[in-house]
Formats: structure tokens, sequence, C-alpha cells
């Protein structure tokens, strides 16, 4: 028989020993596991901050068609040439486009409006909302703001534009379009990319009301369309002193189709229709039957739409006189027509930004324009260009709006 034990030993003692041992040895194992974890972790750690400050926190790329104007902008405008830091942890496209209206909150001060409402000829209206401040001078050049497709005066990164303007000496006036702002429609025409009448009659309303001062426009998506619109059919008539765009859409077919057959992308297309729904909604109630008739389509057709492609095969190319919608996207599109801008202007854009492809960038073009300049941000997604650990301030959009106030006044002096 094998002796499992000498006489005199404890048998006890040595199971508790050897659980004691196997205890120990597993508790050396979490460790060990617990060790591994945090240096994977910390290895991870170290490979995003270094793909953050090698990939993400880059410098924009900058494409100048003057050497003049590249100088002012290079002088002025240091923000172009440094390196943007978005947010750490929300640099990605769609982060930068969805949190950016959610986490950035109004300046403070709050920003005050007056409001003037604009008529048309055609007996239509908009609402111009004018900052009310006492930091505006008596004489002071003014700055008019042009918002996205569903904008107002009441969104929060229009109301950090209308501050930069303060705190640069501008007037500035926010452009709500027909049926915006809660101004409801009083005639069956509405807004387009293509249309800049409607521009056109605010910008000389005022110059009548404002004579001798600078105008410095600053269009924000489809804003900054109607903007470039505006610039290359006027060329050297020109009312405006300087132009600044940012994320606007360049060739319209094209962003349209990418949008569209992108999953992801096509939700921004349906929730903006969402939202031109509720337009459409809140002025039907007010509207007369006659005036309902006289649409070319149903207000119940109108509510059944998708995407603004629907819209704009249903409402958009009818009201303005299109045969069809490829008819109306391309004469939205301003790719082809840099070389007829005769004002300075600055464009802001991201390489990441959903609804403006990098590949319709007209590089080429702004390069061969004195007039014209484009920063590209490697990100920045749509209207987001969120900067700090925690982005509620101003964007960096913001930051290059002030300084490129502060250009367009050194170039009113060089002049």
């Amino acid at each position: 028989m094998d002796v499992l034990w000498t006489v005199g030993e404890d048998p006890g003692a040595d199971l508790v020993g050897l659980l004691g041992s196997l205890d120990a040895a597993a508790y050396a194992c979490v460790c060990s596991w617990k060790a591994l974890a945090a240096g994977g972790a910390g290895l991870m750690a170290l490979l995003y901050l270094l793909n953050y400050y090698l990939r993400v926190a880059r410098r924009p790329q900058v494409v100048c068609g003057g050497k003049e104007y590249h100088a002012v902008l290079r002088k002025h405008c240091p923000a172009l040439f440094q390196r943007y830091w978005p947010t750490i942890w929300a640099y990605h496209a769609h982060a930068c486009t969805v949190l950016r209206p959610l986490l950035q909150r109004p300046p403070r001060p709050p920003v005050c409006y007056k409001r003037e409402v604009f008529e048309f000829e055609d007996g239509g209206q908009a609402a111009l909302d004018w900052a009310v401040s006492p930091l505006i001078p008596e004489r002071s050049p003014v700055m008019l703001i042009l918002t996205g497709v569903v904008g107002s005066s009441s969104d929060s990164y229009v109301k950090h534009l209308v501050n930069d303007g303060l705190s640069q000496g501008y007037r500035p006036v926010v452009f709500n379009n027909r049926g915006c702002g809660g101004l409801p429609l009083k005639t069956n025409k509405t807004y387009c990319a293509s249309n800049t009448e409607d521009l056109a009659a605010v910008v000389n309303g005022i110059r009548d009301a404002h004579p001798g001062e600078d105008i410095v426009a600053v269009g924000v998506s489809l804003g900054g369309i109607i903007l470039m619109q505006y610039l290359h059919r006027t060329g050297d008539s020109c009312p405006l002193k300087a132009v600044m765009t940012a994320s606007s859409a360049w060739n319209c077919t094209v962003t349209n189709k990418i949008m569209e057959t992108d999953f992801i992308n096509s939700l921004y297309l349906r929730y903006l229709a969402s939202k031109l729904k509720k337009i459409v909604f809140e002025n039907a109630k007010l509207a007369t039957k006659e005036r309902l008739d006289q649409l070319p389509c149903s207000v119940e057709e109108l509510l059944q739409c998708k995407y603004i492609s629907d819209f704009d095969k249903k409402l958009t190319v009818p009201m303005f006189g299109y045969s069809s919608l490829e008819e109306y996207y391309q004469d939205s599109s301003t790719h082809n027509r840099v070389h007829r801008i005769k004002r300075p202007l600055l464009i802001i854009t991201a390489a990441d930004d959903p609804f403006v492809p990098y590949k319709t960038l007209p590089l080429s073009p702004i390069e061969s324009n004195p007039m014209t300049a484009i920063a590209i941000t490697p990100r920045g997604g749509h209207i987001g260009f969120m900067q700090g650990l925690l982005p509620t301030g101003p964007s960096w959009l913001d930051c290059v709006c002030r300084q490129f106030l502060r250009a367009v006044q050194h170039l009113t002096k060089e002049d």
C-alpha cells in the first residue's frame, strides 16, 4: 500500500497549503491578464493618439489662384495654414455632422435680432434679422449671412457667425429664405439653389439702406451655393466686397447620386426632407384653397416625399421652369463657372463632408482664378468643424470667419 503521508504530518494542513498555492497562482494569473489588458489598452490609446496626430490633426489643403490674395490670407488668416485640431473623440465625418448641432451652445451674451420683413415685387416676403448690439458702430460694413436649406437665424451655427461679425465691427444680418424663420409664405414661390432673384433684391435693398458701406456675405451649405451663383452671374458688377462659403456642394448631380446610394448619407436626405415637410405643412394650414390649387402638385404628394430630390421633382422643377430634375441640378451646379467669379471668394470645406464629395471640388479652376481660394480640412463633416475636448463653443469655422472678416478690411484699405 502506498503511503499518502507520513506519521506526524497533518493532511489537512497540506490541503490548505495546496489550495493556498493554487489561489496564489490564480491571483498571479489574473494580475498577469490585468497587466496584459492594461498594456493592450495603453497600446491602443497610443495608436489612437498617433493616428490622430499624423492623419487627423493636419493643416488644411489650401489652393489659391492669386499670389496677392494668398499673401493676404496667409497674413490675416493664420488658421488656414496651421493644424486644425478637431475634437479628439468625435472627429469622424458623421460624428461631426450629427453632434455639432446637439452640442454647440449659442454664444454668450445671447444674440438679439430686430426683424425686417422684406417685400419682393411678386408680393412674397422674407425675414431679414438684423443683429442688435451696442458694439455696432454708427457706420460699419454689413455682414450678410445665408443659411442652409432649412436653416434660420435661430440656429446655433448662425448665431455664432453673427457673433463673429459683431466681434469684428460688422453689422450682421441673417437672410431667412421665404417660408423660413417663422415667416409664412405669402405667395406660392419658394426658393432653390439656382435662383438668385431674391438675393439680388435683398443686396440692393441693403445697399439703399446703408449707402457707401461694404457688404461681405457668408453662405453655409445651400446659402453658399446661391452666393456662388450670384457671384458668377454678376461678375465685375457684383456689389459684394467679398464672400466666404462653407460646406457648399459644387456638382449637384454627382452629389445627389452619391448621397442617395449610400445608406447612412441617405438618412441625412430623409431628415432634411422631414424638415421641408414641416415647412410645407405649416404653410399649407395658412394658405387659401385657391393658392393650394395653383401648386404644381398637391400638399399630400409633397408630404409623401422621401428625399429632397422628390421635392425638387414635384415642386422645384415645375415652379422654376425646368424641364427635368437633371436640368435643374445642372443649372444649380457651379463647378464649371468658377472662372466668372470676380470678387474675393474663400471656400471652406472638409474632405470628408458627405454633402461635398472631394472629387467634385473644382481645384484646377480655383487655382486659375486670382480671386478664389479654397481650404480643405481632412476632417470636419458637414457644417461640423468641432474643436476642443467639449465642443460647445465656437467652431473652427468661426475662427476662420473672424480672421477672414479682418482680412477683408485690410483688402478694403489696400483698394
